[in-house]
């Protein structure tokens, strides 16, 4: 694949942060540097690098498609109240029988769902009537 400038403005706007971005943010973000991008190269771009391995992609409650520059193997936390994403990181082992069984495991998407804490304070308010 040859060099893009347009890839490399959007392969830095998902490492560069951690907020686990969707397209529509990146584009945003990248367009403050090139004014003159779409929507479609950043969706293209996005795809191709998901593709490539050098981004990941999560998929939220709301079915929102969120973009990771944290390829290594970590664990997303979701919160079901805003779809706020944090990375957990945790050291967990390949599952012997998969290996006994001959299994070769290239990686793997592990996924918490849950309240954040902001959000289960925001509960525990509703639900005492403040």
């Amino acid at each position: 694949m040859r060099y893009s400038e347009q890839r490399e403005k959007i392969l830095l706007a998902v490492k560069n942060c951690c907020d686990h971005p969707t397209a529509e943010v990146i584009y945003s973000r990248v367009k403050a540097q090139m004014p003159d991008i779409s929507m479609g190269t950043v969706y293209r771009n996005l795809r191709l690098l998901a593709e490539m391995g050098l981004v990941d992609t999560l998929e939220t409650t709301d079915k929102s498609l969120h973009y990771d520059g944290n390829t290594e193997e970590h664990v997303h936390f979701i919160c079901t109240g805003c779809n706020k994403i944090t990375d957990v990181f945790v050291r967990a082992k390949i599952p012997a029988p998969l290996k006994d069984d001959g299994y070769h495991v290239t990686g793997s998407k592990q996924m918490i769902y849950g309240l954040c804490p902001e959000c289960r304070k925001e509960n525990k308010k509703f639900l005492q009537g403040d």
